[in-house]
């Protein structure tokens, strides 16, 4: 009875993609908690998409996945920056070139390098994961939550009252510039498990789903971190057992728990006449 509840996380493959999944899942949606308070939703989602050619620049030399989606976010940004410069240029149209171009340009990348695994580029392929990349992102969870519990105080204080900040010794600027590189970095290490077109909801579903049910800073983290963990495991059960692809089926369990958790947050916040 216990082998076959454990099935779908046992022998060489699920093991590993478990183990990846809670870690990608608990930092990603953690930091998705700053990024909804930031109003940083529109920009991840232009670097999940954006960062395609560094995923495929990687794969071809045959280098880290993270790396080369980290590398494709900073030159997203940079591409973004400049476009959005331009004279009569909204942020959003910019953003739509911008992103248009980089993921046009990853799949001429493919295409004229006959890049094999393109298609796990683009939906991820968690199944794939090996004892090294594993390792590699536990490496960057912990930076990660290190980060967050050292700047849980200059990070509430720019999202609740920015007015404050510089009275309160904390700079705008630098720490918005770190809220961008702990973005940067949480949707490269999403990227690697569920590709450029699904990173986005590991970063924003757990974190939506946990804001939704709860005031509190801290537990709206821990809870995002808690439903990023188990929407991942989730979302193996749900491929095991339905025989749908792993990424799409995390990618379902995520939003569902966001959906539910909104709605749930909704019931629960509404005032209801009485009858």
């Amino acid at each position: 009875m216990t082998a076959s509840i454990l099935a779908p996380l046992t022998g060489d493959f699920g093991t590993l993609a478990a183990a990846e999944l809670i870690i990608v899942g608990a930092a990603c949606g953690a930091v998705g908690v700053w990024v909804l308070h930031f109003g940083q939703a529109i920009l991840a989602e232009s670097f999940t998409h954006a960062l395609l050619p560094g995923l495929v620049l990687a794969t071809i030399i045959g280098g880290g996945l993270v790396f080369g989606a980290v590398a494709g976010v900073v030159v997203a940004y940079l591409l973004l920056v400049l476009a959005s410069r331009a004279p009569k240029t909204s942020s959003p149209s910019a953003n739509s070139v911008a992103v248009t171009l980089l993921v046009a340009i990853g799949a001429l990348l493919a295409s004229r390098n006959d890049v094999p695994d393109f298609e796990s580029l683009l939906f991820g392929d968690p199944l794939a994961a090996s004892g090294r990349e594993v390792g590699a992102l536990l490496v960057l969870a912990v930076l990660i939550a290190l980060a967050l519990l050292l700047l849980e105080g200059p990070f509430a204080v720019l999202a609740f009252d920015p007015r404050a900040a510089r009275a309160l010794g904390v700079s705008p600027a630098i720490f918005s510039a770190v809220a961008l590189a702990l973005l940067a970095v949480s949707v490269s290490i999403a990227a690697n498990v569920a590709g450029s077109l699904l990173a986005l909801g590991l970063v924003t579903g757990p974190a939506l789903g946990a804001l939704a049910i709860s005031d509190r800073l801290r537990s709206s983290l821990l809870i995002a971190a808690l439903a990023g963990a188990l929407s991942g495991v989730a979302g193996l059960y749900i491929s095991y057992y339905a025989g749908w692809p792993a990424s799409a089926s995390i990618a379902v369990a995520i939003c569902t728990w966001a959906v539910a958790a909104s709605a749930a947050g909704a019931l629960r916040t509404r005032p209801w006449p009485l009858v």
